[in-house]
């Protein structure tokens, strides 16, 4: 018999792998024939980063942050080097375990901790986030976050609001002045933004093919498409001069028609010389 064993944690008192571990033990001791099984399991809050992390392949690494009553605190998270994607738990720089006696206060408890996090996970590469929201000990809206990526969350004297919910109530405008410089970038697109995009022209709104890859280059970017007309794979730049648009809420890319026009004439040649 096989046992596969994912318990969720036991808030502030066994993690995820401590109670599996507990299971399996307990199995172990009635019957030792039963092989088990135990993996990570979480919904958002404890034990998140680890369970993803771990079913992705990823890798753990840890960084200091500003805790919810604003004390430090070491909060891991998980990094999937081939999407480029970190995986954060408000539980690790925000969490209610985290916050004790008379700091139990969502008046005064913050996310900035969490913003942290993020800057440093963009520091090591990232630009995908999953962040689970379970086990926060804070109700500030996120404004901490914001503040911690730089952006201004000021009161009517242009001030930074205090930290907590109790910054809202004076909250009155939001700027981006400050804001990381990786947070501003417009136009950045990654690969799983993209395929599977119809290819349309400007003149005409019949998709001529699909989006099938990104490749980085030395000299820029490179798109893959698959032609429609041909059912080829052509490479064209990805820059503004070529793909004036990119909707990727509507699912598609504009590609200029003289592209478009090239590859399915350089079929027809070849049928022509047959």
């Amino acid at each position: 018999m096989k046992v596969v064993i994912a318990i969720d944690s036991f808030k502030g008192s066994l993690s995820s792998l401590q109670a599996g571990t507990a299971a399996a033990t307990g199995i172990y001791r009635v019957d030792p024939k039963v092989e088990t099984v135990v993996r990570p399991l979480a919904d958002g809050g404890e034990g998140t980063v680890q369970a993803l992390t771990e079913g992705l392949g990823g890798r753990l690494v840890s960084v200091s942050v500003t805790g919810p009553a604003g004390k430090q605190v070491i909060c891991p998270y998980g990094i999937i080097d081939r999407t480029q994607t970190a995986i954060i738990e408000m539980s690790g720089a925000a969490g209610i375990t985290q916050v004790h006696g008379d700091e139990k206060n969502p008046l005064y408890t913050t996310t900035y901790g969490v913003g942290e996090v993020i800057c440093d996970a963009i520091r090591n590469g990232c630009h995908r986030f999953i962040i689970g929201i379970g086990g926060s000990a804070t109700n500030d809206g996120g404004i901490g976050m914001l503040q911690a990526l730089g952006f201004g969350l000021l009161d009517a004297e242009g001030k930074q609001v205090p930290f907590g919910a109790v910054g809202l109530e004076s909250l009155t405008a939001i700027t981006a002045d400050h804001v990381l410089p990786e947070l501003s970038e417009e136009d950045e697109y990654y690969e799983a933004d993209l395929i599977g995009l119809d290819v349309k022209t400007p003149q005409n709104s019949e998709t001529a093919g699909t989006v099938a890859g990104l490749y980085n280059f030395g000299a820029g970017e490179i798109l893959e498409i698959k032609v429609k007309a041909t059912g080829k794979l052509e490479m064209i730049p990805f820059n503004r001069q070529y793909v004036p648009e990119v909707n990727v809420k509507d699912g598609y890319i504009i590609v200029e028609s003289v592209l478009l026009n090239f590859m399915e004439d350089e079929e027809d040649g070849e049928g022509d010389e047959g």
